[in-house]
């Protein structure tokens, strides 16, 4: 008999847990000074092909299901998202039916345009939730040593790390010179630590000299300050922003997500 999905995964899980499965090596790093450098160097998960998958938000169900007597409502803290959503219209039943056209796409990335300060329209991309956008640009953009700006989400490490990169990760802003490619999240998730837009568009210019390029996730550019936003700087060469519909908004079962480059990278 055929198992249920959710069971069949947790057994998979279970074994990559008993065999090592998917963990990853350690690696300390010694700077020239001789003095020990707290940085970290992530390699490919051991069994090549597989990544564990992460995690993401408190699985209410999966509460209830284990404290079955607790009061409700249940609110998830781990996600990050607006739990005032933004009002939504009435929506049409043709709605849910129709493929979307490509003129109903032009006004969705020129309506991201005009939120996000960007001068081109055609310097949006859109899909359904960012994380496809973090998926992908291994893929779209292959770097041998990507650097990362840590603690910070975790899919950003570990995609990369999966497509064979050597992942550097540091807590000091230090660590975004290295690699040819470096990834940021501003605001910061989970610590809320953000960088200012002007020194991060002069971080990517000096990347840039040497054909570096620079992942900036805004996924909570709504709750920081007004000016925090890169987006406007685009097309800066090798910048590459990504925000995201569902958190400041509420609506992350919308599932919409942006990414704001270059043409040369949107056409990818």
């Amino acid at each position: 008999m055929a198992q249920p999905a959710g069971q069949a995964l947790r057994i998979a899980e279970r074994r990559l847990d008993q065999e090592g499965g998917g963990q990853e090596k350690q690696i300390g790093l010694e700077p020239h000074s001789g003095r020990h450098d707290p940085r970290r160097i992530w390699t490919v998960p051991e069994r090549a092909g597989v990544r564990r998958m992460i995690r993401h938000g408190g699985d209410l169900s999966r509460l209830r299901r284990r404290f079955p007597d607790a009061p409700e409502p249940l609110i998830d803290l781990s996600t990050g998202i607006n739990p005032f959503s933004y009002p939504v219209p009435a929506i049409p039943d043709t709605a849910y039916t129709r493929l979307p056209e490509q003129a109903q796409i032009r006004r969705l990335k020129e309506a991201a345009a005009g939120a996000y300060g960007v001068r081109d329209p055609e310097l949006v991309a859109v899909a359904a939730g960012t994380q496809l956008f973090i998926s992908a640009l291994p893929r779209i953009l292959p770097a041998a040593q990507v650097s990362v700006l840590a603690p910070t989400y975790g899919e950003h490490a570990a995609v990369w790390s999966a497509a064979g990169a050597a992942v550097l990760e540091g807590a000091g802003p230090e660590v975004l010179h290295s690699g040819s490619v470096a990834v940021l999240c501003n605001p910061n998730n989970p610590d809320g630590r953000r960088l200012d837009a002007a020194a991060i568009e002069t971080l990517q210019s000096q990347r840039a000299r040497r054909g570096g390029r620079l992942i900036v996730d805004e996924a909570f550019a709504e709750f920081g300050d007004a000016h925090l936003s890169v987006a406007p700087a685009v097309p800066l060469p090798g910048l590459i922003v990504l925000r995201s519909f569902g958190k400041a908004y509420g609506l992350a079962g919308v599932r919409l997500g942006f990414l704001i480059a270059e043409r040369g990278i949107v056409e990818r």
